[in-house]
């Protein structure tokens, strides 16, 4: 048990380190852009999982 919390110890010392903050990149999309994207990826998902075969049985 002693062990234990001595490896939690020093894993959370660690973990406590310094860390810098990452720049933005010159070539960063506008959010309004990801969102767009991000709409696209979802709707196209949803296709590729759509089951036609299912679907009469549901009633869409």
């Amino acid at each position: 048990m002693k062990f234990r919390m001595l490896i939690l110890v020093g894993l959370l010392a660690l973990s406590c380190q310094d860390i810098e903050k990452v720049e933005r990149p010159e070539n960063l999309i506008p959010e309004s852009k990801m969102v767009e994207v991000l709409t696209d990826l979802s709707l196209m998902i949803s296709a590729r999982n759509f089951n036609l075969a299912n679907a009469g049985r549901n009633r869409f």
